[in-house]
């Protein structure tokens, strides 16, 4: 961070260093740390390893971006020199809201950004006209509908900030039996859309888990391991606090729409991903149209950051974009020529196959599908955010409920009660869906209703979950589009066009990027058949690409590089055991240490010394950070507590309104490099 980034856009808008004014990081970290600071001490003692953990980070970068920039900067002198730049700073909440608003198709709206935490906000409501977002309402931290989630997906067993959306897929198969129970102990929802948590039951505060015992004694069980079975009491768990985001979620949104009276919605935030709820917000709200950043969680913060600074600092013009948002259908990332391809395909000896036109690839690929085969699909401009909309993807039959199957278990290699999406053409979706007739980015959850004739909800068993409902893709019938092609070919045979769509990667890499990715990928995962733009492998001919052990990307090591010092370390250790089997364990024992030590000394010193100052500056670190930590902060929370003072981020109220000034805040500060 930032080079790559940097790099792309200056090699793919075919610019120079000199023609960069600024750059905008999208959060303030002097008000993190400030939070951060009282969250550790209103805990300490218990956050202490965590407070290690900490400090020298934001001691070495975040504190200090600029000088992060400017090293980075000095390695591109390939791009030219560059003048002096300035570094403006956006609130963390901001960024989102401005992510959310201007590339959205509304000239006014209500923008609600909810997520964990940002500096200190953890929901915000604005208000946004033309190009200016007022902030109208603020919830602070600890008091986080993404913390209360983020608790119960560790919980039940799941990776924090990850596996929440593993979460939203369980809870259709259970009952939400536990609802009252959160909401009377847990969490406590007011009539104004405000909410409050009940601390006793989390442990956040001190970086060591997400939940307390108080929390496990509610329920009646431990915390599930990742390995453990997933029963029906987790399952339930899942749909109760599925249940209690709704509820909350839902109140937010009608308060806000009816107390400013606006009711086109936009949202941002970590839990913007939670599709379930954004499809509800159109059912069961005063709400009437809606728009989700797809790139809703931080990494859309970015895309806020630059915008705010291009209308609030350089007073740019927000003009209507023809295709209805500005996103470009989020299709932001690097893309790469057929000549690219065919040259890639060369190198690795791999044949040249390439279809005439985008009819013929989309007729293609049909007859794949129909044959419940799995297509990896790679075209244009890599997706920016989380969802593959057709540019990435791995496509399968819809029609064919064993398909879900095949890929859960034998590509992606993942829980089976995950669902997949539909990718359809927009006009199809009011003939399958009852509310939501467009969802370009995936972000909508509607009950699959077919109409016109079509035969039931279980029209599309492989991409209808287990509760009658799809987390909806619409695509716009774009003639130089070949995913909308291949939606037409699909429709003509089956009076709708569909098809499934889920991310081109396998179980723990990334949705494919390059031309040489997809290859690894798709041979990775056994795909049946590869499109690389208008070039195509088949399943045969993708087992015979050469794997490189993994999908990063990264120069590897030779493999026989990295087996030869294990084999000598074997025959030495079986040299030495066999010459000293003859004494007492002891001597063996001792001699076996010797041995390896030698072997180290000799072949690996790199190792040792990487070990021992990796030791040395974790134990240094510790003592350095120990001293301010149980000299100052440890002393100074007891005083507090004994005191009876509310310790620094305790709330006292709900919402927190704005005033006049707090309403117009922005970029308070800059620096210059």
């Amino acid at each position: 961070f930032p080079l790559h980034s940097i790099e792309f856009l200056l090699k793919s808008q075919n610019l120079k260093l000199s023609d960069i004014e600024c750059f905008v990081y999208y959060e303030k970290p002097i008000l993190k740390f400030e939070r951060l600071l009282d969250t550790y001490l209103g805990s300490a003692p218990k956050g202490f390893l965590s407070f290690c953990e900490f400090v020298p980070k934001w001691f070495k970068e975040t504190l200090f971006i600029e000088r992060v920039f400017h090293k980075k900067l000095s390695s591109l002198k390939q791009y030219g020199p560059y003048k002096q730049l300035k570094l403006f700073y956006s609130e963390h909440h901001r960024s989102h809201a401005s992510s959310a608003y201007f590339p959205s198709p509304f000239s006014k709206a209500i923008v609600i950004c909810m997520d964990g935490v940002g500096e200190k906000e953890t929901t915000t409501v604005w208000v946004a006209r033309g190009t200016n977002l007022i902030k109208k309402r603020v919830i602070h931290y600890p008091d986080s509908l993404g913390l209360l989630y983020s608790s119960f997906t560790s919980y039940l067993g799941f990776k924090v900030n990850s596996d929440e959306y593993k979460v939203m897929g369980l809870a259709p198969y259970g009952v939400p039996q536990y609802e009252d129970l959160i909401f009377n102990h847990i969490i406590e929802l007011f009539e104004d859309g405000s909410f409050v948590l009940n601390q006793s039951y989390f442990d956040f505060n001190a970086k060591l888990r997400m939940t307390s015992q108080n929390f496990h004694d509610l329920f009646g069980q431990e915390p599930r391991k990742s390995e453990d079975e997933i029963t029906q009491f987790h399952k339930d768990v899942a749909r109760s606090i599925q249940a209690v985001l709704e509820k909350v979620v839902l109140k937010i949104v009608d308060v806000a729409c009816r107390e400013f009276e606006i009711f086109d919605v936009c949202l941002a935030g970590g839990v913007a991903l939670n599709c379930v709820v954004n499809g509800k917000i159109l059912q069961e709200t005063s709400c009437k149209n809606i728009w989700i950043q797809p790139a809703a969680g931080d990494a859309g913060g970015a895309i806020g950051a630059a915008l705010l600074a291009w209308y609030d600092i350089y007073k740019g013009q927000r003009l209507p974009s023809i295709a209805g948002d500005s996103m470009q259908g989020s299709f932001l990332g690097p893309s790469y020529s057929e000549d690219s391809i065919k040259e890639l395909l060369i190198r690795k000896r791999l044949p040249i196959q390439q279809f005439e036109s985008i009819e013929e690839k989309a007729i293609a690929v049909a007859d794949r599908i129909f044959q419940s085969q799995t297509v990896g699909w790679f075209e244009k401009a890599l997706e920016f955010g989380p969802r593959a909309l057709g540019h990435r993807s791995i496509l399968g039959n819809p029609f064919d409920p064993e398909v879900r199957e095949i890929i859960n278990r034998k590509i992606k290699k993942r829980e089976t009660f995950r669902p997949f999406a539909p990718a359809l053409l927009v006009e199809d979706a009011p003939n399958l869906f009852a509310t939501v007739h467009e969802s370009p980015y995936m972000l909508l959850v509607d009950k699959v209703q077919p109409k016109s004739g079509l035969e039931s909800a279980s029209y599309m068993p492989a991409t209808t979950h287990v509760d009658g409902t799809a987390r909806i893709q619409t695509v716009q019938d774009d003639p130089g589009s070949g995913f909308a092609e291949l939606l037409r070919v699909v429709k003509k045979r089956k009076g709708v066009g569909v098809v499934l769509n889920t991310s081109f990667n396998v179980a723990g890499e990334p949705i494919v990027c390059s031309p040489e990715e997809a290859l690894q990928s798709a041979k990775a995962a056994q795909l049946d058949f590869l499109v690389l733009e208008n070039f195509y492998l088949t399943g045969e001919q993708l087992q015979k690409v050469e794997s490189p052990g993994h999908l990063s990307g990264k120069a590897l090591v030779p493999f026989w590089s990295q087996v030869k010092p294990l084999l000598l370390f074997m025959v030495v250790m079986g040299w030495g055991f066999w010459i000293h089997s003859w004494v007492g364990l002891a001597v063996a024992a001792s001699s076996y240490l010797i041995l390896a030590a030698i072997y180290f000394f000799l072949r690996k010193q790199g190792i040792l010394r990487i070990t021992y100052f990796d030791i040395l500056g974790r134990v240094n670190n510790m003592i350095v950070i120990a001293l301010p930590y149980f000299l100052l902060l440890v002393p100074f929370s007891f005083i507090t507590k004994v005191a009876g003072k509310p310790i620094p981020f305790e709330r006292t109220s709900r919402w927190l309104k704005m005033s006049q000034t707090e309403e117009a805040d922005t970029f308070d500060y800059t620096v210059q490099f």
